[in-house]
């Protein structure tokens, strides 16, 4: 067995183990395992992920991502003007920080990779220029 060397484990059996020190059992056939006659499977990542999706969809998706994102943004700038007394400001960065939340939450949800990060930014943008507006607003009062 070319490239590997005895080790011993814990309770004294020895097996091969990879010359390059890497830590997946290999069995005597070369093949990655556990030694019991059958591979270890590669793990699956991201199953949910769907295939490429149309652009009539790509629209959908943006419509009911982002939208829900900007309104959270205007109901939290309009409560924060009218309810809030000090720290305006204070209260309208948590709105903020609540609307890219969301907006993250809202893309994590819809698990669709295609767009992911034009759909993240444009939530994220038209919240910070709802922000930006009412603390123009602030600020003139």
């Amino acid at each position: 067995m070319l490239g590997m060397s005895p080790a011993v484990r814990a309770d004294g059996a020895r097996r091969p183990v990879r010359a390059d020190g890497a830590r997946r059992p290999v069995r005597a056939d070369g093949a990655r395992g556990h030694g019991r006659g059958t591979p270890v499977a590669a793990p699956v990542m991201m199953e949910r992920v769907t295939e490429p999706v149309p652009p009539a969809d790509q629209r959908r998706l943006k419509l009911t991502s982002v939208l829900p994102v900007w309104l959270l943004a205007v109901v939290g700038a309009v409560l924060v003007i009218t309810l809030a007394q000090k720290d305006s400001f204070a209260w309208l960065l948590l709105v903020f920080v609540l609307c890219v939340l969301v907006s993250f939450v809202l893309q994590l949800i819809t698990a669709t990779k295609d767009g992911l990060v034009e759909r993240i930014s444009i939530a994220s943008s038209g919240a910070f220029v709802v922000v930006l507006v009412t603390a123009v607003v602030l600020l003139a009062r």
